[in-house]
């Protein structure tokens, strides 16, 4: 059977992000989707993504070849994450000639927001988090502001300065930052772990960034001064 007599598959994948995540999903009716964590290691490290990959297509019973569209995390998030997510997520479509698409994970995670207004944050190192801010136009989540890393005691500071009314969508490695906050001028929500299958909706939507540029934040408060 051809790729253009079936369902179209897409793999998801996701290593920006703490210890990185995999999705895949047939693009049929129902939009059916499958992801689960590897048990051997973090798949953002280079020497586990592959077999991880692997690991999940064999489990689906899916030959690499049957892949259709890869959709890689652009991040933001740990710098070597997302250039080793980007160069195996390359690699592997032009070895099995599947469009790649690129995506930035805080706009997938807008996805999970009710209304009109939404925040999403990651948590990029150990102490900051990278935050954006979205406004729903025709039915279609847009930035209204630019992504920027700042430190991660001051998230729920920035929620509240400008999410009133909205939603803020929050990776859980950011919840102890927000542990015993006033959250009460917007509604915090956790995003789960698997930001790869966020991904793999948005691409299913149709939606991309096809420049696929890598979004690398970095606090300016920690920025060496030059020497």
């Amino acid at each position: 059977m051809s790729k253009t007599d079936r369902p179209e598959i897409i793999l998801a994948i996701e290593t920006a992000v703490g210890e990185g995540s995999l999705s895949l999903l047939v693009r049929n009716g129902k939009r059916r989707s499958a992801s689960w964590k590897w048990q051997h290691g973090p798949i953002s490290r280079a020497e586990n993504l592959l077999s991880a990959v692997d690991d999940l297509l064999r489990f689906h019973g899916i030959a690499p070849a049957d892949l259709d569209t890869i959709a890689v995390s652009t991040g933001p998030g740990s710098f070597t994450g997302i250039r080793i997510g980007m160069a195996a997520a390359l690699g592997l479509a032009k070895a099995v000639n599947a469009k790649l698409s690129g995506f930035a994970v805080l706009r997938a995670m807008a996805e999970l927001a009710s209304g009109d207004i939404a925040a999403a944050a990651v948590p990029i190192g150990k102490l900051d988090a990278g935050i954006q801010f979205f406004e729903k136009k025709d039915g279609v989540w847009a930035a209204s502001s630019s992504a920027e890393s700042i430190a991660a005691e001051n998230l729920a500071e920035a929620i509240s300065s400008r999410g009133q009314g909205g939603e803020a969508i929050v990776h859980p490695g950011l919840a102890p930052f927000l542990s015993g906050r006033n959250n009460s001028d917007a509604n915090v929500r956790f995003s789960g772990e698997n930001l790869a299958e966020l991904i793999a909706r948005l691409a299913s939507l149709g939606i991309t960034d096809d420049s696929l540029e890598p979004q690398y934040l970095l606090n300016p408060a920690r920025q060496r001064a030059p020497h």
